[in-house]
């Protein structure tokens, strides 16, 4: 969303972290009351293992927020360049996990967004929980449901509430929680996707791999305790992240305090290739409001996963080949009332907006399947319609 600094703050008088709002962004009204509900919701949280938030400001139509400034790394770049982290060290990023959420849900604070890209590590080997942009307050979320759903996350550390659309609380954060207490020990997610779509289908559908599977000397304890974590029923999980640290403390007391000379973080950039999934993604989907529609977004997830498939994706658009393949996406039969429409046509225009993002596939847009439509049997003249108009494309059904 934008360019983070390093700066000297003048009225302050200290260093800071500069996050500048990339200007295409900073004149969209819904983009900037997201950054200044980070600001408000963050400044409600005093707790010393999350990042302090200091101003919102505009300068010259330039926006930009200020926030303390963290010499190190992040556990994202730590797992990349390290791999499974030391016993005591990860049980420590883990109790420090918790006392922030604590911290943060007992402001009615939501995360939504927790994942090793969000959590910094200074060189006393602190852990500071940052990016709370996609947080929103408990306490409003009964007065912002609008008729759209909204997936929204970041699909590797996403809950199955989130991957489903539904109403997300706390608990979204104690599932986080686990996937990446999980990876700290393990250096891997319980789940394996070579896509977002595949990720976030396995969350709801398949269980996690049990932690000891990888790891054979991990404690029962604490497999227990991460595998209560990624319930996919939020009922059956940690209902807050003090039960998780009572659970800890029960099992491991804490070691006596001591000097970390050795685990100093540099802070070099590391390099490696992205993961499936580690980007956050914001997605508009119809919200139904009737148990058919619920029918008609699991449908769209299906579909849209199973084209992330190569066999699959091979069944309908053929073997790959130099010459590029063109695919029209035809409307959605709607059966009921009228008022209800947009569920149907919303599911077209989400299946056409994710299978553009195949490569080597053209995919028609609504416009020219509107436009063939109309000249009849969409087998015949529609598939001449688009061979004229997209240079040779076939349409297949």
């Amino acid at each position: 969303m934008g360019a983070v600094y390093k700066a000297y703050d003048s009225e302050i008088g200290r260093v800071v972290a500069l996050k500048l709002v990339r200007p295409e962004l900073a004149i969209n009204p819904q983009t900037m009351r997201r950054f200044k509900q980070e600001l408000l919701l963050a400044s409600k949280i005093s707790h010393k293992n999350i990042l302090r938030i200091h101003d919102l400001g505009d300068l010259g139509g330039i926006k930009f927020i200020t926030m303390a400034y963290v010499e190190g790394s992040d556990l994202a770049g730590l797992i990349d360049k390290q791999g499974r982290l030391p016993f005591d060290r990860a049980l420590k990023y883990t109790r420090q996990l918790c006392a922030a959420l604590e911290a943060a849900h007992n402001e009615g604070v939501v995360h939504r967004d927790l994942k090793p890209q969000n959590i910094l590590i200074d060189q006393s080997d602190n852990i500071y929980v940052s990016d709370f942009g996609l947080a929103k307050s408990l306490e409003a979320a009964t007065t912002m449901m609008t008729r759209t759903g909204q997936i929204m996350g970041t699909p590797r550390y996403m809950s199955p509430e989130q991957v489903e659309a539904v109403e997300a609380d706390h608990r979204a954060d104690i599932y986080s929680l686990g996937l990446i207490v999980y990876e700290m020990f393990i250096a891997d997610i319980p789940f394996r996707g070579d896509s977002a779509m595949q990720l976030m289908y396995q969350r709801v559908n398949e269980k996690p791999k049990d932690p000891r599977i990888a790891m054979p000397e991990m404690p029962d304890y604490l497999a227990e305790i991460i595998l209560k974590c990624l319930e996919k029923d939020p009922a059956l999980r940690y209902q807050s992240a003090r039960e998780i640290l009572d659970d800890l403390d029960a099992q491991a007391p804490l070691p006596p305090a001591r000097t970390v000379a050795s685990t100093m973080i540099s802070a070099a950039p590391v390099s490696s290739a992205p993961k499936p999934g580690s980007a956050t993604i914001s997605i508009q989907i119809p919200k139904p409001n009737r148990r058919w529609g619920v029918g008609a977004a699991a449908v769209l997830l299906i579909v849209a996963t199973l084209f992330t498939i190569p066999a699959t994706r091979r069944w309908f658009v053929g073997a790959p080949s130099s010459a590029p393949k063109h695919l029209a996406v035809l409307p959605v039969k709607f059966l009921g009332d009228d008022s209800q429409k947009y569920i149907a046509d919303g599911v077209a225009e989400s299946l056409t907006a994710k299978l553009s993002e195949l490569k080597g596939l053209f995919v028609a847009s609504g416009e020219s399947v509107e436009s063939a439509m109309k000249l009849g049997d969409p087998s015949r003249k529609a598939g001449r319609h688009f061979v004229a108009a997209d240079h040779g494309a076939v349409v297949r059904r």
